[in-house]
């Protein structure tokens, strides 16, 4: 297992930073996301339901990263 981190992410759905695991594309896991706002970057709350389907599309983009791409 691969640990990430990804210090600015620059997705369809906003600019995040992503901390992660990672076994293969397939098998991604983000720890710890923040997403960037007008007033700077905020914590999402990894126990909501919308931070988790936000999870869930970006993880299709990350299969791209080239940080995870190399997998």
């Amino acid at each position: 297992m691969m640990e990430f981190s990804i210090s600015r992410f620059e997705s369809t759905l906003g600019i995040f930073k992503v901390l992660g695991n990672c076994q293969s594309p397939d098998k991604i896991e983000v720890l710890k996301l923040e997403m960037m706002s007008t007033d700077g970057w905020v914590l999402m709350d990894m126990h909501q339901a919308t931070t988790q389907k936000i999870i869930n599309q970006l993880i299709t983009e990350l299969r791209n990263h080239p940080k995870l791409g190399s997998l």
